[in-house]
C-alpha cells in the first residue's frame, strides 16, 4: 500500500505558505464560496456555521455556467449549521451527498451517515467507507466530474484506527491511556487517513488519474494536546496563531508541471473557488 500524501506529493507542488481559518466551517465556507467569512457570515462552528441558501457555492456555479461537470460531496460537511435544523448539501446545489451532515462523530466506528437526505447508522470504519463512497462515485462517471472528498480524520475523538492502516502498534484502546498519551493517537490517525488517500489513488484507473487535478488541504491547524514544537496547546486550532491558520496544501495533475517541489507564494483558501473553476473551462 503506497502512501497517499508522500505520493501525492512526490508528483506535484506543496505549498509552504498557506493561510485558512481557525475553525472548519469558516474554511470550508471560503472554498465553497470563494468569499471571506465577514461576507457569508460563516464564522465559527456553532450558530454561525450556515452557509446561507442565497450564496453561489461552485456547484451552483458549475451548473449556471453549464460546466458539463457531475459533482459531489463525499463525508464532512459542516456548512449547515446546529442539529436538528441542519441543511443538506443538495440543498447547495451538490448533485450527490454521501458523509456526515455536522462537524464530527462521536464514534468512527458507529455513525450517522446522510445520503441525499436519507440517514441510516454506519457500524464500519467512517475513515475507510468515505474511501469506498469516493471510489464508487468515481469510477461509475461517464462525464467529467469534481468530487470534493473530506475526510473527518484526524478530527477529535482521539481513537486507535485498525492495526493495518498505521504504524503505531496496538495501542490500548482504554480512554484514559488515550487522554494521557494521545500524541500516537492523533499520528495513527493520520496514518489512517494516508492509507486511504493511497488506497484512493490506487483504485482510479491510471488513465483517469492521469487526467485529473488533485488538490489536498487542511481546513484548520491542529489540536492544542496533540500539537508539535514549534507550536504551543494555546497556539493551535482555535487561535489565530499561526499554529491555528497556517494549513498544507498539495495539488498535482496535468499542468502541473513542477513535481517534488515547494512554493513559498502566500495562498488563501479563499483562492480555491477560482482555480476549481479555471480548471473546469
Amino acid at each position: 500500500q503506497e502512501m497517499g500524501l508522500e505520493v501525492h506529493a512526490g508528483h506535484g507542488l506543496t505549498f509552504d505558505n498557506v493561510w485558512a481559518n481557525p475553525l472548519c466551517s469558516p474554511t470550508r465556507a471560503t472554498v465553497i464560496s470563494g468569499k471571506y467569512g465577514v461576507s457569508t457570515n460563516v464564522l465559527n462552528v456553532q450558530e454561525l456555521s450556515t452557509l446561507a441558501l442565497s450564496e453561489t457555492t461552485i456547484f451552483e456555479y458549475l451548473q449556471q455556467s453549464n460546466s458539463g461537470y457531475d459533482a459531489s460531496v463525499i463525508g464532512k460537511w459542516h456548512l449547515g449549521g446546529e442539529a436538528p435544523t441542519l441543511t443538506d448539501p443538495n440543498d447547495q446545489g451538490v448533485p450527490h451527498y454521501t458523509g456526515l451532515l455536522s462537524g464530527g462523530v462521536q464514534s468512527y466506528f458507529n455513525w450517522m451517515q446522510t445520503t441525499d437526505g436519507v440517514q441510516a447508522m454506519n457500524g464500519s470504519y467512517i475513515t475507510q467507507v468515505l474511501t469506498d463512497s469516493a471510489l464508487a462515485w468515481i469510477n461509475t462517471r461517464t462525464e467529467p466530474w469534481f468530487c470534493w472528498l473530506a475526510y473527518t480524520a484526524p478530527h477529535a475523538p482521539l481513537h486507535r484506527p485498525p492495526l493495518f492502516m498505521h504504524t503505531q502498534g496496538p495501542l490500548s484502546t482504554d480512554p484514559d491511556s488515550i487522554s494521557a498519551h494521545p500524541l500516537p493517537y492523533f499520528m495513527a490517525m493520520i496514518e489512517s487517513l494516508d492509507f486511504q488517500l493511497g488506497r484512493l489513488l490506487d483504485s482510479i484507473p491510471p488513465e483517469v488519474l492521469s487526467n485529473t487535478v488533485i488538490i489536498f488541504i487542511g481546513d484548520n491547524g491542529t489540536d492544542g494536546p496533540v500539537i508539535q514544537a514549534p507550536y504551543t496547546t494555546e497556539r493551535a486550532k482555535g487561535s489565530l496563531y499561526e499554529g491555528g491558520v497556517r494549513v498544507p496544501l498539495v495539488i498535482t495533475g496535468p499542468g502541473i508541471t513542477r513535481h517534488n517541489e515547494r512554493e513559498a507564494a502566500l495562498v488563501n483558501s479563499t483562492d480555491l473557488f477560482a482555480t476549481i473553476v479555471e480548471l473546469t473551462g
